[in-house]
């Protein structure tokens, strides 16, 4: 082993990390299962909703969860890169995600704000693969943004 090797060892077993998932933190993750995800508006919230609902509560959600996750999505579809001819070869979907943890009586515990994108590309005289690569590219957004959230609830949970 090499002293580079061991000088990093040493430094990461000095620092207070712990795993988020860890048998320490079991209790988060007993929290995460108790959170009821309300219906969120459209397709695409729809989408939003299922990964959440598989990321926070994979055995299915609570009848009477202890707390309520509100989830607001808006997501625009704007052009990345242009050719010359100002047509757009490559798009982003960007999906701006606000959400609220509440308790039974409604009281705001957590809320939180962020973005996520995804890149497509555009094929040129291939409008059918093109929607397929969107369609991708949201979904995979929606799959960022439900772990997105879970890392937040569970920091959250683990700090209080």
């Amino acid at each position: 082993m090499s002293w580079f090797s061991l000088g990093i060892l040493l430094f990461l077993s000095a620092c207070d990390l712990k795993p988020l998932y860890g048998t320490e933190n079991a209790a988060a993750t007993q929290e995460l299962h108790k959170i009821m995800i309300k219906s969120i508006p459209e397709r695409f919230g729809q989408v939003m909703r299922q990964n959440l609902i598989h990321a926070l509560t994979p055995a299915g959600q609570p009848r009477h969860g202890s707390y309520i996750l509100e989830v607001s999505l808006k997501y625009s579809v704007t052009g990345g890169v242009y050719l010359t001819d100002d047509t757009a070869s490559r798009m982003n979907v960007v999906l701006a995600t606000d959400y609220k943890l509440l308790d039974k009586t409604k009281k705001i515990l957590t809320k939180g704000k962020f973005s996520s994108q995804e890149g497509y590309n555009v094929v040129i005289g291939g409008d059918y693969a093109t929607v397929i690569a969107e369609e991708k590219a949201k979904t995979h957004v929606a799959e960022l943004s439900a772990q997105e959230i879970k890392l937040r609830l569970a920091d959250y949970f683990t700090s209080r």
